[in-house]
């Protein structure tokens, strides 16, 4: 049922991208820019989900039966490290923002995210260079694909 509950926000997906299409509408008539609306819907997505999180984490805490005051506070700290941590890798992870994708200045995420690394030796591997360069010209050379490793 908590699973059912977490999905449910799949809901959401057609409001996000209304949401969305009003941006662009209001970035047009030059009422805010593009990148505070990527700021404050990020502070507000990431309050929300940490919302969700707490709520979710005490819900099953409290069928554990643990102590509470011995084992919540490092329980719910890596939750909460968790979800930072791969939340950025699952975004970043070059399928679904790639280089080319990418805002100006966000480029070092991609170098955080492990997935990110993984989805691009794919790539070289499968398809070659040739392939690479529609992609944001990524490096096939043979030092830093899986090939290096064989």
């Amino acid at each position: 049922m908590l699973i059912m509950a977490a999905l449910s926000s799949f809901t959401w997906m057609p409001v996000l991208i209304e949401d969305r299409a009003q941006m662009t509408f209001d970035v047009a008539d030059c009422l805010y820019s593009e990148m505070m609306w990527m700021i404050s819907n990020t502070v507000v997505n990431i309050i929300q989900s940490l919302l969700y999180l707490f709520t979710y984490f005490i819900i099953i805490f409290s069928f554990s039966m643990f102590e509470w005051k011995r084992y919540f506070p490092i329980m719910f700290g890596w939750c909460v490290l968790q979800f930072f941590v791969f939340t950025v890798p699952m975004v970043f992870n070059n399928y679904l923002v790639n280089r080319v994708t990418l805002m100006k200045g966000l480029e070092w995420v991609l170098f955080l995210s492990p997935a990110a690394w993984a989805v691009e030796q794919v790539v070289c591997d499968l398809y070659g260079q040739e392939f690479g360069t529609e992609f944001g010209d990524l490096d096939c050379s043979k030092g830093r694909t899986a090939t290096a490793f064989a």
